[in-house]
């Protein structure tokens, strides 16, 4: 039977997980000005759950402020590379296992990696904007490389492999979770500077599980 309309799952059995220029154009919004002000472009862009595999016309959109990818089967988001006025990135539910596998958008401020395969955190310290970062549903073993990180606010690692904390101590978290099997005796020994993180860390310790933790 041939589907006489256009519809985004005939899309997807057509072109095998490709997006495609046809397929972008029906997920493009927010028509506004572009950051340099001399143009019209579309800033924002959502494809959730269409297989996707291979995003890589998404080179093409510089201007886009505003990327949302879940529920695909994506392993290379190298096209970020290309969006120098990114904000927002949300690739979760994906098979990505590079940890920021592309070069750094200066403004990127909120990104959601949660439910990938990613294993190792490496060095952040080109993301001076980033304030929000979800891990969740990872392999993470240890949480380092966030040093420079110096608007991260909002942290969370839930449900990883957590035996090793570092480098937080300075960063101004209010929120950090590490909801799930993330217990170590690491976190009795680890050091930061708000005492309530350290009481509540030890009590989660002490209980066999770790919870949200809050900081006022």
């Amino acid at each position: 039977m041939v589907c006489l309309y256009y519809c985004p799952q005939c899309l997807i059995q057509k072109n095998d997980g490709v997006l495609t220029e046809e397929e972008v154009s029906s997920c493009l919004s927010n028509l506004g000005h572009s950051a340099t002000g001399l143009e019209h472009v579309y800033q924002f862009l959502s494809a959730p759950g269409r297989n996707l595999n291979n995003v890589s016309i998404l080179c093409n959109y510089v201007h886009l402020q505003k990327l949302e990818l879940p529920y695909n089967k994506i392993k290379d988001l190298s096209c970020v590379s290309h969006m120098p006025y990114l904000i927002i990135l949300d690739a979760s539910h994906n098979q990505l296992t590079d940890f920021f596998g592309f070069q750094p958008p200066k403004n990127l401020k909120e990104v959601n990696f949660s439910h990938n395969q990613m294993s190792v955190m490496t060095h952040l310290s080109a993301y001076s904007s980033l304030s929000k970062l979800n891990l969740d549903y990872n392999c993470f073993s240890e949480i380092g490389g966030l040093l420079h990180c110096a608007s991260l606010t909002h942290l969370s690692l839930a449900h990883n492999k957590i035996s090793c904390i570092r480098g937080l101590d300075n960063l101004p978290i209010k929120d950090l979770c590490l909801v799930g099997p993330n217990c170590s005796t690491c976190f009795l020994n680890y050091s930061i500077s708000n005492t309530f993180h350290v009481c509540y860390i030890w009590r989660c310790y002490m209980n066999n599980y770790i919870a949200c933790v809050f900081v006022e």
